[in-house]
C-alpha cells in the first residue's frame, strides 16, 4: 500500500515492491513443491521420496532464481515502462513483462491442479481397499488444499487487475484485496499443515 503513495519516489516504490513480489512467487512455487512431496507419497515410483538435504538444497536455489529474476526485472521495466509514482506495477502493460510474469505466477497452480487430480484418484483406490483413519485424513488434506489453491487463484487475479490502467484508489483497493487475500492464503496452508501432522500422528 505504500507504494501508492506520491511523496514516495520511483527508487523508494522499487525497493518496497522488490521483497513482497519475491515473497508472493517464493510462496507461489513453496506451495507448488509441498504438493509435489505430497505426491511422492502416493506415486513413489514416479516420483522418489526426498530427504531433508535435498528440500534444503531445492527451496534455495528456486529461491536465488526467482529473486535474480525478480530483481532484474523489476529494476529493467522500473527504467523502461513505469509511468507514474503510483503506479508500481505500470511496465506490466508492456506485452513481454506482462506475459512474463503472468507465466512466472501461474505456473504453479498449473502444475498442482493434474496433481491433485491424481492424488484424489489414489486416495479413492486406498479407500476402497483400506477403510482407515489415514485415508481420510488424506482425503481432507486433499479438499483442503483445493481451499488454499482457491485463495491462490483469487490474489493472482488480483495481482493481473494491478496491470490495468486504473486510478490511484482502484489501484490502492486492488492492493489491500490482494494482500489480504494472500494473507489468508498463507495462513490456510499454514492452518492445513498443522491439522494434517496432528492428524496423521494421532492416527498412525
Amino acid at each position: 500500500m505504500l507504494t501508492t503513495c506520491d511523496y514516495l519516489n520511483g527508487w523508494l516504490n522499487v525497493v518496497l515492491v522488490i521483497p513482497g513480489t519475491i515473497g508472493y512467487y517464493a510462496y507461489r512455487y513453496l506451495l507448488l513443491y509441498v504438493t509435489i512431496i505430497k505426491f511422492s507419497i502416493f506415486y513413489p515410483s514416479i516420483c522418489p521420496r526426498i530427504t531433508t538435504v535435498q528440500t534444503v538444497v531445492i527451496l534455495t536455489v528456486c529461491y536465488i532464481i526467482l529473486s535474480a529474476l525478480v530483481l532484474c526485472s523489476t529494476l529493467t521495466g522500473y527504467a523502461k515502462y513505469f509511468k507514474r509514482s503510483t503506479y508500481f506495477y505500470a511496465y506490466q502493460n508492456h506485452r513481454g513483462w506482462r506475459i512474463f510474469y503472468g507465466f512466472l505466477g501461474d505456473l504453479p497452480n498449473l502444475i498442482i491442479v493434474p496433481i491433485l487430480i491424481l492424488i484424489i484418484r489414489k486416495v479413492s483406490q486406498l479407500k476402497k481397499l483400506s477403510q482407515t483413519n489415514r485415508s481420510y485424513v488424506d482425503t481432507s488434506m486433499v479438499f483442503q488444499f483445493f481451499i488454499v489453491l482457491a485463495f491462490s487463484y483469487a490474489s493472482s487475479i488480483c495481482y493481473h487487475a494491478l496491470a490495468m490502467d486504473l486510478s490511484k484508489w482502484d489501484l490502492l483497493i486492488i492492493s489491500t484485496i490482494k494482500s489480504t487475500v494472500l494473507t489468508m492464503s498463507v495462513m490456510a496452508h499454514s492452518c492445513v499443515m498443522i491439522v494434517y501432522n496432528t492428524e496423521v500422528r494421532f492416527s498412525l
